[in-house]
Parts: C-alpha cells; structure tokens; sequence
C-alpha cells in the first residue's frame, strides 16, 4: 500500500520493514523509525496519551480485508467469545457474509 503510493510518486528508494506484532510495530513508531497504517481502536489510548499521533493525509489506499474463522458447534473458550464478540461489535456495520 505504502510502496505503491511512493512509487506513483517517483520516489524510488525506500525502505520497509514488516512486524507481525501490533505492539512492535506502534514501538517502532513511537521510536520515530517511521510511520503505519493502523486500525483506530489500536492506537486509541497511545494517541490519548501523546504516545502516538493522527497524520492528515489526501491518499486513498485500497482497503484492507480481515477474516475471522471459528470452528462452528465447538466449545469456545471465554476469552474467545469475548474476541469475538469485541470483533463483531466493531465491525457491524462492515462485515459481509
């Protein structure tokens, strides 16, 4: 997403990294070694806080698309259904069956 944007912008060096982990990734931000994309609810409390903050941008980037598959009829464990329910709460309003 970001490459293609620097790339329609003749900007032709760059460097990228990719981290599996949501928390390393808003440390490496807040380390100032760059910038992401990332969803509100995962940064709420940083940008409350000044760990992080919101940058304007004019860009529009091609949607992301997340999945959730559970194992249907089976025994979920609490914390599951919380993730779950947390999951569909957010998402309401954008999910496709």
């Amino acid at each position: 997403m970001f490459e293609e944007h620097l790339i329609k912008q003749d900007i032709p060096k760059f460097q990228t990294m990719e981290l599996w982990s949501l928390e390393a990734i808003k440390q490496v931000v807040a380390s100032g070694l760059g910038f992401a994309a990332l969803p509100l609810v995962t940064v709420e409390s940083e940008i409350e806080n000044g760990t992080l903050k919101l940058l304007e941008h004019t860009e529009s980037f091609k949607p992301i698309y997340s999945y959730m598959m559970v194992r249907s009829k089976n025994w979920h464990s609490p914390a599951v259904d919380k993730f779950m329910e947390i999951v569909l709460e957010l998402s309401k309003d954008k999910i496709e069956v």
